[in-house]
């Protein structure tokens, strides 16, 4: 009787570690995600960014993406299979997330495919307003051919404004992008004072970079003083060039005074000047 009880257990441990196993093998061919919304299409790809994510109550087999509901990554996908999405700017500059734009601007990107962009499936998003290619008007355009995104929008209120690009390819796989940006009308301010890097070996080789954003256009001083309050340099940079447009700004520093030479190591004070008014300050420490 014994012999039989043990025969049954032994039996029903055969049975649950089988099933585990299948468990196992499924679970370990997949990578769990999120994603969010609605999209007919098969096959999904996230390109990564804050926010950035999947659409989809997913019906296919194959995913890729990273952020947003619940996706799943199988190995069989290869990133060639997904169209791309490139150059994305506004009003002719880069963008990145958390960037001030203009109330009123026009964004630009490249979506192209090694087959052919959907443009019934692709859309660009405006704050949860999304807008087929197929469906763009006027100034606002999709040139298949060359891949050339053009959408213009107006009228953007202060505060954060989400622009989605959801490119979709013939096969139903889509590629995602989404930025978080910002309309700021009010005082002129210069955000995220940043100089690398920090401490800065003039003898490297390679230039200091100050980099900031800014609410808006506007002409721009930058100066830079040693630990006596003494000026060594200072460089003017006119309305909407780098260094003194709206969004993300980045400027070089090589370590020399205005007149050529240069500086000893010491502590030096960064004031970033508008219109008389300092908008934004940092320190740079030189050590050679």
């Amino acid at each position: 009787m014994l012999r039989k009880i043990f025969l049954i257990i032994l039996l029903l441990l055969a049975v649950i570690c089988s099933s585990l196993a299948a468990s196992s093998s499924t679970i370990s061919s997949a990578i769990f995600g999120t994603a969010g919304g609605s999209l007919s299409s098969v096959n999904y790809q996230g390109l990564g960014g804050a926010g950035e994510g999947l659409i989809g109550n997913l019906l296919g087999t194959n995913y890729l993406g990273t952020a947003g509901g619940i996706a799943v990554l199988w190995a069989n996908i290869s990133a060639a299979e997904f169209p791309t999405i490139a150059n994305v700017k506004v009003d002719g500059k880069s963008i990145a997330e958390g960037d001030y734009i203009k109330a009123s601007g026009t964004l630009t990107a490249t979506v192209t495919d090694e087959t052919a962009i959907n443009i019934n499936l692709s859309s660009i998003e405006v704050d949860g307003t999304f807008t087929s290619f197929a469906a763009l008007t006027g100034t606002s355009t999709y040139d298949a051919q060359a891949g050339a995104l053009t959408y213009v929008f107006s009228g953007l209120s202060d505060g954060n404004h989400v622009f989605g690009l959801y490119a979709v390819n013939s096969s139903g796989n889509l590629t995602s992008r989404r930025y978080t940006l910002k309309v700021d009308s009010g005082t002129l301010k210069a955000q995220e004072v940043l100089v690398y890097p920090n401490p800065y070996n003039p003898k490297s080789g390679q230039p200091a970079k100050i980099a900031y954003r800014l609410n808006r256009d506007s002409n721009i001083s930058l100066y830079i003083f040693d630990a006596l309050g003494q000026l060594v340099y200072k460089q003017d940079y006119l309305s909407g060039s780098e260094g003194a447009h709206i969004g993300y700004n980045e400027v070089d520093w090589s370590g020399t005074s205005n007149s050529g030479n240069p500086v000893a190591n010491d502590l030096y004070f960064l004031r970033i000047v508008s219109d008389g008014k300092v908008i934004g300050k940092c320190k740079i420490a030189v050590l050679k």
